[in-house]
């Protein structure tokens, strides 16, 4: 096996109790994690980024790239609990010009913890399908809107560059009916 194969097969990753960990990967071992489906990582208190970004001029305050994002196809759960200067889940690249469009195909449990500088998901505008999410808890994340049913310049939104977008969005855009039987 040759050092390309290397993490291939694994399915699992959790990262706990490393307050002096920075990041998690370098950004040239991403394509290793293809089978990847569960993402755990709590009490790191100084984490910056999980996949580090080289190359790419991202603040170090968040867990992944969009790149990184459409890579993880396989990933069942995402678990982020007390990173304590996490402030978005996705980095928005420097090189991004249309919307972001973010699949997670598979993911059933989304949990976001005790991230009190978590402000969104993604900072730019973006859509996010999570078809098959069955649980999902967001608590002491004080900085972030959940939900919003409508925003009423989103379709303007749409049409601005992602630089000028005046408000801030909400980590999922819902119908109202949907909205409804979440209460």
């Amino acid at each position: 096996m040759n050092s390309a194969d290397s993490f291939c097969k694994l399915q699992v990753i959790r990262v706990i109790s490393c307050e002096n960990l920075v990041n998690v990967f370098q950004s040239d071992m991403l394509a290793r994690f293809h089978s990847l489906e569960e993402l755990f990582v709590r009490e790191c208190g100084s984490l910056q980024e999980v996949f580090e970004v080289q190359g790419i001029n991202v603040k170090e305050t968040q867990v992944v790239t969009t790149s990184v994002a459409t890579c993880l196809t396989q990933l069942q759960q995402l678990v982020i609990v007390d990173c304590k200067e996490l402030e978005e889940i996705v980095a928005e690249e420097e090189a991004e010009q249309a919307i972001a469009r973010f699949i997670f195909p598979r993911v059933t449990v989304l949990h976001l913890v005790d991230l009190p500088r978590l402000e969104w998901f993604y900072p730019g505008v973006h859509t996010s399908e999570w078809p098959k999410l069955k649980n999902m808890l967001v608590a002491y994340c004080p900085k972030v809107e959940i939900f919003a049913s409508e925003l009423s310049s989103f379709q303007d939104i749409l049409g601005q560059s992602q630089v000028e977008i005046p408000i801030k969005l909400p980590l999922f855009l819902v119908d109202d009916e949907v909205r409804k039987s979440l209460h």
